[in-house]
């Protein structure tokens, strides 16, 4: 099976977003969703443990060519990869990151597996 970065998968989204008039975003996720799927608000983490407290939105990556870059070659992610769409996205604290309010799926683009 075929292994993808999150660069890849993050060109891939942009290339199926191409002409959109939305702001996309694209949200990791080991659930599976349907298009049209609402998605929950996610945890705060701190030190790599998820907390009781919620963020105002759900966590995903904005379509950033510079930032598919630079995590092209190191950094991997094992599962669904959605475009989504929202109420405007708020920064998150990682590079790359949105908080993104009512964030809805637009479709499964693909899935990400351990090869």
């Amino acid at each position: 099976m075929t292994t993808y970065t999150v660069g890849q998968a993050l060109e891939a989204a942009a290339a199926a977003a191409a002409g959109a008039t939305d702001d996309l975003y694209i949200r990791f996720d080991e659930c599976e969703y349907a298009a049209g799927d609402a998605l929950p608000c996610s945890r705060v983490w701190i030190d790599g443990d998820p907390t009781d407290e919620y963020l105002p939105g759900t966590s995903a990556l904005r379509l950033d060519y510079t930032y598919a870059q630079r995590t092209r070659d190191y950094l991997r992610y094992f599962g669904h990869v959605y475009p989504v769409c929202g109420d405007g996205g708020l920064y998150g604290e990682d590079v790359g990151e949105a908080i993104v309010r009512h964030a809805t799926v637009v479709c499964k683009l693909l899935t990400m597996v351990q090869g």
